[in-house]
């Protein structure tokens, strides 16, 4: 299958553009929405995050997404990442945020990703 059919009936848009960077694959579709695929036993720490800003980046400095992040069984954001995620800095490009869930244990992260969101909020 090419990037260009890639989830593009689920989205209801064309693909712009799409990259892998550092074996995370972004899609940016006409409609504003940014597709992160996390591969199986991935971890996203600060160096993948930084290099796929730049990526972003370079579509437009000033473009804000909504970001569908879609995580296979075992993956995982760096506590490092998640903390600078929760900044202002961390958040450039994010008009929000949703996460794909397909499992139980996904299920229960999503659950209490509300509580962290606020928690950061507050500080």
């Amino acid at each position: 299958m090419s990037a260009q059919g890639l989830h593009t009936d689920i989205f209801q848009s064309e693909l712009i553009d799409s990259a892998t960077i550092d074996g995370l694959f972004l899609a940016v579709y006409e409609n504003g929405l940014l597709y992160v695929k996390v591969p199986k036993y991935f971890s996203i720490d600060l160096e993948v995050f930084l290099n796929c800003q730049k990526y972003i980046r370079t579509l437009g400095e000033e473009k804000r997404y909504h970001f569908v992040f879609e995580f296979a069984s075992f993956s995982e954001v760096d506590p490092e990442l998640r903390k600078r995620r929760a900044t202002k800095d961390g958040t450039e490009f994010s008009l929000s945020d949703a996460l794909v869930i397909s499992n139980l244990p996904q299920k229960m992260m999503g659950d209490f990703l509300p509580a962290i969101q606020q928690a950061s909020a507050s500080y």
